[in-house]
């Protein structure tokens, strides 16, 4: 899967450091999903999660608070997404058991998605209010589901030009270029024709 690093002007924790938690993303996703495998062929697997505050997540509030009160910029990574964190333990609870290991793939990266989307709009201190309509995006999962870990999306960021927000469409950073992405819906046997003035020409067929 790619990762999301930024989803239009919400807060990520990418841009505290993005080299360090690209490379943290990988290890935990790799790491959980050797561990979810293990547990299902184990039958030890988590249902749906209950809702009550358990012990590891108050210790893991009250380390947060700790070190929030100590004027801390920011959390070492290795211990705030160590094996024991919260967010560890979510990528390993499923809304529902998986019977298969096909089920068991879906579940699992329907989980990193959330993950992902939960980065991509927060940080360890502060939250947005992500519309959940993300969530539901098929072109936003298609991009994330449909490539490797080393590709990084940004999907409709915001930028400030000369002050002013702009919104831009879909960035994808490969290793090698980066890729800018516009989506345009139409009808499914149209062409579009570009012009030297530096437009397209919408050629619609029979469908």
């Amino acid at each position: 899967m790619a990762q999301l690093l930024k989803v239009q002007d919400y807060i990520s924790r990418y841009e505290k450091d993005v080299y360090h938690y690209t490379s943290q993303f990988n290890h935990l996703k790799k790491h959980n999903w050797k561990k979810a495998k293990q547990l299902f062929e184990q039958g030890l697997l988590h249902g749906p999660p209950v809702k009550e505050e358990t012990k590891a997540q108050r210790s893991f509030l009250q380390k947060a608070k700790e070190r929030f009160t100590r004027k801390k910029e920011t959390l070492e990574v290795e211990e705030a997404f160590s094996s024991d964190s919260v967010e560890n333990q979510e990528l390993l609870r499923f809304t529902t058991l998986p019977q298969t290991a096909e089920d068991l793939k879906i579940l699992f990266l329907e989980n990193v998605f959330d993950l992902q989307m939960k980065w991509a709009t927060s940080t360890l201190f502060e939250f947005s209010q992500a519309d959940r309509k993300y969530y539901h995006d098929e072109a936003l999962r298609y991009f994330i589901q449909r490539f490797p870990d080393t590709y990084l999306v940004m999907y409709k960021p915001v930028f400030l030009i000369n002050k002013a927000p702009v919104e831009g469409d879909i960035i994808i950073v490969t290793p090698t270029e980066t890729l800018c992405i516009c989506l345009i819906e139409t009808y499914k046997s149209a062409v579009f024709q570009y012009s030297k003035e530096n437009f397209w020409t919408e050629l619609r067929g029979r469908d």
